[in-house]
């Protein structure tokens, strides 16, 4: 599962081995222990409203803990309650913590949203229409804002027929997963890492600034957390101020191209944001998702 350090102005942290291993120690030292269902363990820490997550091991055979990855995160409040289906796209490489599901909306079923599941193991089950409460954060890898639908509609190329395929608002496509698994597709030609590639289109309703905190250091503009609203529901945009686009003169709409969707779970909300005006610039930035919630092994899958 990927890291989105990048979003929060902190790839700096892992440009080095020796970065990344002081930052492991920090968290394993300071972290939230959160157990699974196979005695593994996610460390949990945060460093103002930036979340990172060490998720170590349990060697069966010999006891013994090993730090096996990485996740990312952020404090949050967009909660999508939705149901799992029977496809399953989780990555042949994939590690025993790490979990990728599709996700369907609760009411009918419908739609899909592929996602990872961060601290995973804290659920019981993972068969399809089981219902699950994530908190969702995303990290785009490329974003456009637009003044309006008439700018969006002209950013889109026409094909060769001349029509343009455009997205409706709260449109949430699984154009990576779809893209791969067409039923002609060689494997040579499939890229399964871009399995959780996601169109976004959706309507801006807030924009917060992000807060870092190292110690006593605390930087309260550090990036951007905008809301937009989905079919699934809200979903909150983590991406940095220098992204962008000096051409747009006000947000209201935004289209999200390949978009990640990551999820955390857990018991107890963290809702900590800090509001500020409105942008009036467009930006470009990456995405993915994840879930901001505390949990213990004894939790269900609907927290």
């Amino acid at each position: 599962m990927a890291t989105f350090i990048e979003n929060f102005g902190l790839g700096f942290l892992t440009e080095t081995e020796d970065g990344v291993v002081e930052l492991m120690g920090l968290i394993a030292q300071e972290g939230n222990v959160i157990v699974g269902y196979s005695g593994s363990y996610y460390l949990n820490h945060h460093f103002g409203d930036a979340q990172f997550i060490v998720r170590a091991l349990l060697e069966e055979e010999s006891k013994q803990i090993s730090v096996i990855g990485l996740d990312t995160h952020s404090s949050g409040n967009s909660i999508w309650n939705c149901r799992l289906s029977v496809a399953n796209p989780q990555p042949k490489d994939a590690d025993p913590l790490e979990r990728r599901v599709i996700l369907t909306k609760i009411d009918d079923g419908s739609g899909m949203a592929v996602a990872n599941i961060v601290n995973a193991d804290v659920l019981p089950s993972f068969m399809e229409d089981d219902e699950v409460v994530l908190q969702m954060i995303g990290f785009p890898l490329s974003i456009d804002y637009f003044a309006d639908e008439d700018k969006y509609a002209d950013s889109i190329p026409s094909d060769r027929s001349g029509k343009k395929m455009l997205l409706a608002d709260g449109s949430v496509f699984s154009s990576g997963f779809l893209h791969n698994h067409e039923p002609d597709r060689r494997e040579e030609e499939t890229d399964h890492s871009t399995d959780d590639y996601i169109l976004v289109r959706g309507t801006v309703k807030n924009l917060y600034w992000g807060e870092l905190q190292f110690g006593e250091n605390i930087n309260q503009h550090a990036f951007l957390r905008c809301i937009i609203e989905t079919t699934y529901g809200s979903l909150e945009l983590v991406h940095q101020l220098q992204a962008v686009d000096e051409n747009c003169a006000a947000i209201s709409n935004l289209v999200l191209s390949f978009l990640q969707f990551v999820s955390f779970l857990g018991m107890r909300l963290f809702m900590n944001m800090k509001t500020v005006p409105f942008l009036t610039k467009s930006m470009i930035c990456g995405f993915s998702g994840l879930c901001s919630l505390r949990v213990t092994p004894s939790v269900s899958n609907t927290p």
